[in-house]
């Protein structure tokens, strides 16, 4: 009995499985939702690791920079070992 009032009570909200058209918009509309869920991800999370290697990038390793300092060769000047 509560599963056919239930199933009533549902009737109006789920649509139409029968009809093809119906099927693939919502599929469509799941899939559109999906991929906007992913690509907001990636932004907020990959666009700052992507800037802040290309900002690194620029700063430590561009021969250009006239600010650049070879961190790597001031510690090996600084240990004798050999």
């Amino acid at each position: 009995m509560k599963a056919a009032v239930l199933a009533v009570a549902l009737a109006p909200a789920v649509p139409a499985a029968d009809d093809p058209a119906v099927a693939r918009a919502a599929a469509a509309h799941g899939r559109e939702e999906y991929v906007y869920g992913i690509a907001s991800q990636a932004y907020v999370y990959g666009y700052p690791l992507v800037e802040m290697y290309r900002v690194r990038d620029q700063t430590v390793f561009n021969p250009a920079n006239p600010r650049r300092t070879d961190h790597a060769g001031r510690a090996g000047s600084l240990c004798q070992c050999q």
